[in-house]
């Protein structure tokens, strides 16, 4: 199944970035520890994307829309090939650099632009 989380969408938080950084590493950690062990693959990308409710007064949901959602599935995706479970851009990179252990995976082409990703390895104690 699959999994869709944003932070900063409802709540205004400067530390967005972090908390999704925290909550997949916490995520990846308690599905190891499960019998038998599940694997995640997570994408993470900050960026600016339209959210709220869409629809009519009797039919609205809440959604979230933008290239950056696309961009982060298909990070998801990339974590099978590349052998890692979260993979971030470095535009989330550069917001938690400070705060957690990270190395350097790939450069991805998106909608024409490359861009390098990292695997978030763990938070700094």
């Amino acid at each position: 199944g699959t999994v869709f989380a944003a932070f900063n969408a409802v709540i205004n938080s400067h530390s967005h970035a972090r908390f999704a950084s925290q909550c997949a590493l916490a995520m990846r950690d308690a599905l190891e520890d499960m019998s038998p062990p599940v694997s995640v693959l997570i994408g993470i990308h900050t960026c600016n994307v339209l959210a709220g409710n869409i629809g009519t007064v009797h039919a609205a949901t809440y959604n979230i829309l933008g290239p950056g959602v696309a961009l982060s599935c298909i990070l998801s995706r990339l974590n099978k090939p590349l052998r890692t479970q979260i993979l971030i851009t470095e535009s989330t990179h550069s917001r938690i650099s400070e705060h957690f252990v990270m190395r350097g995976v790939d450069v991805v082409d998106f909608a024409g632009e490359s861009m390098k990703v990292h695997e978030l390895v763990q938070e700094v104690d």
